[in-house]
């Protein structure tokens, strides 16, 4: 529970704060009930009270009227027709009459007559009239059904909006109601004595109106009974809510069968709600406080638990750092801001094996000087002198060790802090073994480099043999070739002349002719033979013109003549302008046609070509492809083709230069001719030049 606490505590007061809220409403909502239902029932209670009251109030005044009912000058008015007329009778009666209201403190006395009209009252007021309260049948009626028994009535004066109370008797005589005595009440002082108490009461009457009522707040009102709602608490007990002047009040009511009036009793909610409102304050201020002790104590017990395990933790890494330093392999020294060793692990000892203690000893007085670069030492006494801490040395050195001994080592020191002081953290490894493999294997590359050298050297004069042999057979190679290709000739030349010469003895001049015809053509075959060796000696073109391919194809064809006619040509020219030399470009094309022909004759294939040029558009170069669907030629001899004197004719056919030549004059226009097989079964031919726009 602590650690999401710590996490979230944002979160934790949020949900606390929820928490809070609806402990609020629920404690508020339970006190309520409570004590709603408290309130209902002492509202009962005090219910029977005030109808005990009430009732004790109405007994004293049903007793007034029968004061009269025996009085002998009233029974002789009612009686006597002629008694009603004697006006001294009259001012008597109506003496009394005033003289028993004011001594019963009511607020009028009458005399009715059988029909319920009034005859004699105490006052003479028109708004004492009865007629404005009471209709005279009505009072007939009920004086009929009472049987003789006083009783209570109630009147409405819709005029004055009036209610007053008359308590009524008949007068009997002789077993006939000759008439009625009726004393009209006042039940204000009851209400006044409910006033004091402070409850709010009100009496309503068969027709619902409040005709009694403390309304010292203005809370009833003519349509009052429209602003009841029902309410139902927790233990099924039903009840109703007033609203008035928007305060609320709990209304509780019992009805008086006799008189048929309702006696209600109001509570104030107010109250009420402010009590419970207060309760659940309370219960959410104890639970707070509860909660804050339980979390006061989780935390402390957490904290406890968490020194606990941190002192744990740092004995068990105090125990593991010792370790490790005890036992690593390297050698750490701790130094004060001074250059001063405070501290010296085991490994550290071993590496300087000094007798005595190294604490107290400076770091410069381990150090080799002469054998140290002076700017670490400059270095070093700056660091200490200067106490800097953020410096870092990592640098290669030599350590004194006992009985004049050094030692190298690769030294780093770094500034550190430890409880309220400064100081540096020096690492040394001893390198000796490194420097020891070091040694041998620069001994090691030294002989290496020597045996290299020297199996260099032999390698050189292995491939100058190489090379001198190479070139002697390939001078071999090319001089029988060369010889045999011009024995045949010479040796036609030397019989020819012969021949010649027998003729010219002879006198025959036509066939000494023929002969000479044919000495000319051997002469032009030998021509032939060395201008193709005279071509691998070319001199480059130093200026490239634009030159339509298109065209120097068109002459290369006719250069060959009659030997083209029964060669079949595609022509697919999306472009024809190049940087090239023209004569150049038609050599080219006429040893790619004569490959082709003289490849498809030894074969007896009827020859075809395919010539078709296309851009590179990464290079910009014009790609011309010349494919032949001749014999074609393996996978081993393709690489060869383009070698001069490599041919696979027969010795006597050729010498091998043509497509060696051609290479060489696309390598001079500064372009690239390249051999494949094409589609057809035959070579595919690729001269790339530069495009001219």
């Amino acid at each position: 529970m602590g650690i999401p606490y710590k996490k979230n505590k944002t979160l934790f007061f949020i949900i606390s704060l929820i928490a809070l809220y609806i402990v609020f409403w629920g404690v508020q909502a339970i006190s309520l009930q409570a004590l709603l239902i408290n309130k209902h029932r002492a509202g009962e209670d005090q219910l029977l009270t005030y109808v005990a009251d009430l009732r004790r109030e109405l007994k004293d005044y049903r007793f007034l009227p029968y004061t009269l009912t025996e009085n002998p000058s009233i029974r002789r008015f009612l009686s006597d027709p002629d008694a009603s007329n004697n006006t001294l009778l009259r001012t008597s009666i109506e003496r009394q009459l005033e003289d028993l209201n004011k001594a019963s403190q009511t607020q009028a006395w009458f005399v009715l007559d059988n029909e319920g009209q009034v005859l004699l009252s105490s006052t003479q007021s028109e708004a004492d009239n009865l007629s404005h309260y009471f209709e005279p049948h009505h009072l007939k009626i009920e004086l009929e059904s009472q049987k003789g028994e006083s009783i209570l009535l109630s009147g409405y004066n819709k005029t004055n909006q009036q209610i007053t109370h008359l308590v009524l008797a008949p007068i009997y005589q002789n077993n006939i109601i000759t008439g009625s005595i009726g004393v009209r009440v006042n039940l204000n002082r009851l209400i006044e004595s409910w006033t004091v108490v402070g409850d709010l009461i009100a009496i309503t009457g068969q027709n619902h109106q409040v005709f009694l009522a403390n309304n010292s707040k203005n809370i009833f009102d003519l349509e009052w009974d429209k602003k009841l709602s029902s309410i139902r608490f927790v233990d099924q007990t039903k009840s109703k809510l007033y609203e008035s002047n928007d305060e609320k009040f709990l209304l509780q009511n019992v009805l008086l069968d006799d008189l048929a009036w309702t006696l209600h009793f109001l509570t104030p909610l107010q109250q009420i709600v402010r009590a419970a409102n207060f309760i659940a304050f309370g219960g959410v201020i104890l639970i707070s406080l509860i909660l804050t002790f339980l979390l006061y104590r989780r935390e402390r017990s957490l904290k406890i638990a968490s020194a606990v395990e941190n002192q744990r933790l740092v004995s068990k890494n105090t125990q593991l750092q010792r370790a490790l330093i005890e036992n690593t392999h390297v050698g750490l020294i701790q130094l004060t801001h001074q250059g001063v060793i405070s501290f010296i692990n085991p490994t550290g000892h071993r590496y300087f094996q000094k007798d005595h203690d190294l604490i107290g000893t400076s770091l410069r007085n381990l150090l080799s000087i002469e054998d140290c670069d002076p700017k670490l030492i400059l270095q070093l006494d700056t660091l200490f002198q200067s106490a800097s801490d953020d410096k870092f040395i990592e640098q290669e050195v030599v350590f004194k060790k006992s009985l004049d001994q050094t030692f190298p080592a690769l030294l780093s020191v770094s500034p550190i802090e430890w409880s309220d002081s400064q100081g540096y953290l020096v690492t040394v490894i001893n390198i000796s073994k490194r420097k020891q493999a070091e040694q041998a294997l620069t001994k090691i590359n030294q002989q290496l480099e020597v045996r290299v050298s020297e199996r260099t050297e032999a390698l050189k004069q292995t491939q100058k043999e190489l090379l001198r042999s190479e070139k002697l057979a390939a001078i071999g190679q090319m001089s029988t070739a060369i010889a045999h290709e011009l024995n045949q000739p010479l040796t036609g030349i030397r019989t020819l002349v012969y021949s010649a010469e027998l003729l010219l003895q002879r006198n025959n001049i036509e066939e000494t002719q023929a002969t000479l015809v044919k000495l000319e053509q051997l002469v032009s075959r030998m021509h032939s033979l060395t201008s193709e060796l005279k071509v691998l000696a070319y001199r480059r073109p130093e200026n490239l013109t634009k030159t339509n391919c298109e065209e120097c194809f068109t002459n290369a064809l006719v250069s060959l003549g009659d030997q083209t006619s029964p060669l079949r040509i595609i022509k697919e020219f999306q472009h024809t302008f190049v940087y090239a030399e023209p004569t150049r470009l038609e050599r080219i094309f006429s040893n790619l046609i004569k490959n082709t022909l003289e490849a498809c004759e030894e074969n007896a294939i009827a020859p075809e070509i395919l010539i078709k040029t296309k851009l590179d558009t990464a290079s910009k170069n014009l790609i011309i492809e010349l494919s032949d669907n001749g014999p074609g030629t393996s996978k081993d001899t393709l690489p060869h083709l383009l070698e001069p004197f490599y041919t696979s004719k027969p010795v006597g056919k050729g010498l091998g230069l043509g497509l060696a030549i051609s290479a060489s004059l696309a390598n001079d226009m500064k372009g690239q001719l390249i051999v494949g097989h094409s589609q057809q079964g035959g070579l595919t031919f690729t001269l790339t030049l530069q495009r001219a726009e």
